[in-house]
């Protein structure tokens, strides 16, 4: 990175603020009390209904970039033919590789990648580096940014960007991280992973996601309550039908519990329904997705943290 007081970075995120996503903001927060300038480029507007109120600290500009090929056609092709004109050789290169390289019923995404990076470019001033947080689509808009004008990107990579579906084997991910200035494992066993997958030299530095231990200070006194506590997005990988099963078992057994599933997400239905036909409703609350501060006094109160993950 930029050391304080150089040119500004271009932060390129697939949505932002995003409340499952307080690594991100926070090292955002971060980097702006370190003195770092940012300007960040969202490709999607926010969805969440609830928000982190550190959000309303960041004061990096926030640019949203268009989310489909027909929404702001004027600023899009206001791009299209300022890159034209400034970009031409880079502009017609980039284009004609990307369409190549799209497998059928892909051409529409690549076009509108195209197009975000584009308007990105037009629109980022003086910035001299871009950082893409994922290895899947913001690097992707990132490394169009640099076919097309040269300008320098490194990538965070995380968990479902390089593991999932066998990601680390495609030879589109390691032209990313090829390409990059350098790259960003958030543990050391990810680093070594994405090495061996490249198989070529690879500036990886492994960066843990941190917690401020003063915003989650250790509990004075001991709960009472027999809760459990559990928080994530709903979705498989995070375990909550484990987590379910696991009450239903205690409740046949006659233990006195509760458990509260703070979050939200796409499973959120089939939770409510894994939750009914085990009987457990009187057990399990569904408390929906929570702010950090709020989430704090529920903490406070747990017995038991239960992390489903599988």
């Amino acid at each position: 990175m930029n050391p304080a007081g150089g040119p500004r970075i271009g932060y390129v995120l697939k949505m932002f603020p995003r409340l499952s996503e307080t690594f991100i903001l926070n090292e955002i927060l971060e980097l702006e009390r370190q003195g770092v300038s940012l300007h960040i480029f969202s490709l999607k507007r926010p969805v969440d209904a609830v928000s982190h109120p550190q959000v309303k600290s960041v004061r990096s500009p926030v640019t949203y970039l268009p989310e489909e090929l027909h929404q702001e056609p004027v600023r899009i092709l206001q791009a299209q033919i300022g890159l034209w004109l400034k970009h031409r050789h880079g502009y017609w290169y980039t284009l004609r590789h990307l369409m190549r390289g799209s497998r059928p019923g892909t051409v529409r995404s690549s076009l509108l990648r195209f197009c975000q990076a584009c308007c990105l470019i037009r629109e980022m001033g003086d910035i001299r580096h871009l950082h893409a947080h994922y290895a899947n689509i913001p690097a992707k808009v990132a490394l169009i940014a640099h076919r097309i004008t040269g300008v320098a990107y490194s990538i965070t990579t995380h968990a479902k960007d390089v593991f999932q579906r066998n990601q680390l084997a495609s030879p589109k991910l390691h032209e990313r991280m090829r390409r990059a200035r350098f790259v960003v494992a958030n543990s050391r066993f990810s680093a070594a992973c994405l090495r061996a997958a490249v198989k070529e030299e690879l500036e990886v530095h492994p960066i843990y996601n941190g917690i401020d231990l003063n915003a989650f200070p250790r509990r004075n006194t001991e709960p009472v309550e027999p809760l459990i506590l559990s928080v994530g997005r709903l979705v498989e990988k995070k375990g909550f039908a484990d987590l379910i099963e696991a009450c239903r078992l205690l409740k046949d057994k006659g233990v006195n519990f509760r458990c509260e599933i703070v979050g939200t997400g796409r499973l959120a239905g089939a939770v409510k329904e894994q939750i009914r036909n085990c009987g457990v409703q009187q057990h399990i609350r569904m408390v929906g997705p929570l702010p950090q501060q709020e989430l704090r006094a529920l903490l406070e109160r747990a017995m038991i943290f239960a992390l489903a993950c599988i």
